[in-house]
């Protein structure tokens, strides 16, 4: 995973999709999240059936979630998604701390932001040997354009499929985790690598939250 950080950290910030997209490709490169500001979804991908975005709309009852697929292959997808509400104030605060410096996170730091995981949470902690659907590979911080984020590479026990998945401190607090996740069949997967990096590497952002204790200039 660590190599699939660096190769993130490689984009640089002229590096989005044309201005003279069809209008197709114009609403899937509009924003999701209000700190994102920019991702690339080319015409290779399409909204899913279970996108609620087809029936106009992308957020409900607070949460928001989008799915796209590939259109030659959709068992390929890509989630936006927000659970409608702000984490705890120590999980908020475990998270912050976790984003201040890139490194790799372990299975004990991953304890202390289990409710930031969500699903993933099940892999770490006494739950791996309760109700463990996922099951972690690496987990590391690392710069995404300018923005610390939380990568994670895990397996889905019950689908069946293999993710990389990214954390964002929306608000600079911890508190707001938007969550990005990219899955495939795991026989897929290191065919379709690129394809995440590609996604990833993409993303810009509508400000840059400083470090906790720093002011921005």
């Amino acid at each position: 995973m660590q190599a699939e950080m660096q190769q993130l950290n490689a984009i640089q910030p002229n590096a989005i999709a044309s201005s003279d997209a069809d209008s197709v490709g114009n609403r899937k490169q509009r924003s999701i999240f209000p700190e994102l500001s920019f991702v690339r979804l080319s015409d290779r991908w399409t909204n899913s059936r279970r996108d609620p975005g087809l029936l106009g709309a992308h957020s409900f009852d607070g949460k928001i979630f989008r799915q796209f697929e590939l259109k030659d292959s959709p068992s390929v997808t890509v989630d936006f998604w927000f659970r409608g509400r702000k984490l705890s104030s120590f999980a908020a605060m475990a998270f912050n701390l976790t984003l201040r410096y890139v490194h790799m996170v372990n299975h004990l730091e991953l304890d202390l932001i289990r409710e930031a995981l969500g699903i993933v949470g099940t892999g770490v902690g006494v739950q791996r040997t309760a109700v463990r659907i996922a099951e972690i590979q690496k987990a590391e911080v690392g710069n995404l354009n300018g923005k610390k984020v939380l990568a994670i590479r895990w397996t889905n026990l019950k689908l069946k499929r293999q993710f990389i998945s990214l954390y964002i401190d929306a608000e600079g607090d911890g508190a707001t985790v938007h969550e990005v996740h990219f899955s495939t069949p795991p026989e897929k997967f290191s065919s379709y690598e690129p394809v995440v990096n590609e996604l990833y590497r993409s993303m810009q952002w509508t400000q840059l939250v400083p470090p906790p204790g720093r002011v921005a200039a």
